[in-house]
């Protein structure tokens, strides 16, 4: 058996990629890997992998003959190859190749569904939910996904989460006399970060740290050089290797992207299960899924970030922190994660069945 994973971006930024990797590996599962490098070409190739290049494009109907071309690249690859299954990583591509899908491998692949982007709209929820019936298995990683998917056997829990060391227990943040707080990945949310910003702005205990490319519509840095705000740093581009080392330099996690879609009313992002592992509080947003799962276990700091006083109820949460008790809510959702990631074990050990 020959199975294919189709992505849409670089694999830097897929680390829920390798959670399928492993497990073929694990299991003597031949494999490729189709890749779009969007930003440079790799320094090196890669065993088992694929690499179409074409930079990122601005404007809609540039980005949609991208998709095009990258679609006539990955067909001319799946008629070279013949692979027996496949694995299709995100929705977009999924409905890009829906019709190869449905012709040619109906109950032969998995889709990896993990974001909310246009189910908004009648006829591309159809086609989503149409993706779900012919697959042979959908992951996704978010049970507030259940708000706008119809119920399916289908559907298999996927937890956005890369196992590494895990922490026993957290510092305690009451002995620091400066918090950093640390937004990890790609930086986004202008709007609500700013707001977090404006809050927290200037204060010598708060020092706010973004690391990570940002995309071109948040430019957090050239706001803060406007405002003269001197409490927040800037780091570029990182290695997902090196994120373990990163969390230990930072004691707050900045997970803030508001509440105004179900985009991120909906999804449970790779820091929440960081902020467990590593056993670091994280901050996010109110009325969102991760809001709620923060604040039944015990895992940090839910805030309007617009209306609240940020500052006061950071200072109200740091001043109260009970680092065993937040221990142990971390490992509470450790465990219920585990007990998911047996059920997908088995569920993935069934697709690859010949």
């Amino acid at each position: 058996m020959k199975i294919c994973i189709i992505a849409h971006t670089e694999r830097n930024y897929l680390p829920y990629m390798e959670k399928y990797v492993d497990f073929f590996e694990a299991n003597g599962v031949d494999y490729d890997i189709v890749c779009w490098q969007r930003e440079e070409q790799p320094a090196v190739s890669r065993p088992h992998q694929y690499d179409y290049f074409e930079e990122a494009k601005e404007g809609f109907w540039n980005k949609f003959r991208s998709y095009l071309r990258y679609r006539k690249y990955v067909l001319s690859l799946l008629k070279k190859n013949q692979y027996d299954k496949l694995v299709v990583l995100t929705t977009v591509p999924a409905i890009f190749l829906r019709g190869i899908l449905k012709r040619r491998y109906r109950n032969r692949y998995l889709f990896d569904f993990r974001d909310y982007s246009h189910e908004r709209f009648g006829p591309y929820r159809r086609m989503v939910e149409a993706l779900i019936r012919n697959s042979a298995l959908t992951t996704i990683s978010s049970h507030g996904f259940m708000e706008f998917l119809s119920e399916s056997p289908k559907l298999v829990m996927n937890h956005n989460i890369t196992w590494s060391e895990i922490i026993p227990e957290a510092p305690d943040l009451r002995n620091k006399q400066v918090i950093n707080i640390g937004f990890i990945g790609g930086v986004r949310y202008y709007d609500e970060n700013v707001q977090l910003i404006e809050k927290l702005k200037n204060t010598f205990r708060y020092q706010l740290w973004y690391i990570g490319k940002a995309t071109s519509d948040c430019d957090l840095q050239g706001y803060c050089a406007q405002k003269e705000i001197t409490n927040v740093s800037f780091v570029g581009k990182y290695d997902n290797r090196e994120k373990p080392e990163l969390y230990k330099s930072i004691d707050m996690i900045n997970s803030i992207y508001g509440n105004d879609s179900l985009e991120v009313t909906t999804a449970l992002p790779n820091r929440l299960y960081e902020a467990c592992m590593f056993k670091k509080p994280i901050i996010s947003s109110r009325d969102t899924y991760l809001g709620e799962v923060i604040e039944q276990y015990g895992l940090g700091l839910v805030v309007d970030a617009e209306r609240d006083d940020v500052l006061a109820m950071a200072d109200s949460y740091v001043a109260r922190f009970d680092r065993k008790a937040f221990s142990q809510g971390c490992e509470n959702f450790l465990t219920i994660v585990r007990k998911d990631e047996e059920v997908l074990q088995k569920a993935l050990k069934e697709f690859i069945k010949e």
